[in-house]
């Protein structure tokens, strides 16, 4: 589970990193993919938590 979300922030984070760099406004874009990461992180946890209640 710990590993599922640190992904979802890594992959949120380096996407935007990567559409900023191509846009360049980098440091807007990677926050932007920072808070899409998060959104997906917490999405998998609730998720995966709802399985045990």
């Amino acid at each position: 589970m710990g590993l599922s979300i640190a992904a979802c922030l890594v992959a949120g984070m380096g996407l935007g990193y990567a559409v900023g760099a191509a846009v360049g406004l980098s440091l807007v874009f990677t926050f932007v993919g920072l808070a899409a990461g998060i959104v997906g992180a917490a999405a998998l946890l609730r998720a995966q938590l709802r399985k045990y209640t």
